[in-house]
């Protein structure tokens, strides 16, 4: 794998689908990750999290990969609609 987004395949297009919206999912995915792999997380309360999501998304669709950049793009409005319910709780990462 070369780490162009085209090359990520299945087992992150699941994870961002509907496939993987329960409890068990970040288990499931960290337990296909090779050991020396990094791995990057954004939660509802970061603040810039939703830029970054619709950046990520615009990569993808730069990479032909339209499908899944409009599933990540619906991951980024599920952040900022949690922000908007939790206002409270939203700031800026420490």
């Amino acid at each position: 794998m070369s780490g162009h987004p085209e090359d990520f395949g299945d087992r992150y297009t699941d994870a961002i689908r509907g496939k993987a919206k329960n409890a068990a999912t970040l288990a499931d995915l960290v337990g296909r990750l090779a050991p020396d792999e990094p791995v990057f997380v954004l939660i509802g309360r970061d603040l810039l999290a939703p830029l970054a999501i619709q950046q990520y998304a615009e990569g993808a669709r730069r990479a032909g990969r339209e499908e899944f950049a409009a599933d990540v793009e619906a991951r980024g409005i599920d952040f900022l609609r949690w922000q908007a319910a939790n206002r409270g709780r939203v700031k800026l990462p420490d």
